[in-house]
């Protein structure tokens, strides 16, 4: 599937999303005592609010997963 656009909702993600999203990441191989900050959480978590594979994420082009990870950079920042 080719896509020109990805919808997403951050405000409609519950702290379950949150959670699977860490989850992901850390069955990915990545630790790290700050995950808020890592770009694959970022993008594990938009995955969750775009309802997409986390695994696509990684196939964005690179301005596009850019803009995806500050999007939700921006949102957990402001979040906290």
């Amino acid at each position: 599937t080719d896509y020109t656009e990805l919808e997403y909702d951050l405000d409609a993600l519950t702290g379950d999303d949150l959670l699977i999203a860490e989850t992901q990441v850390v069955e990915d191989g990545v630790l790290t005592p700050l995950p808020l900050a890592t770009g694959n959480y970022q993008a594990a978590v938009f995955a969750r609010a775009a309802k997409i594979e986390y695994d696509m994420m990684r196939k964005l082009p690179a301005r596009d997963f850019i803009a995806a990870t500050q999007v939700v950079k921006v949102f957990l920042n402001d979040s906290v």
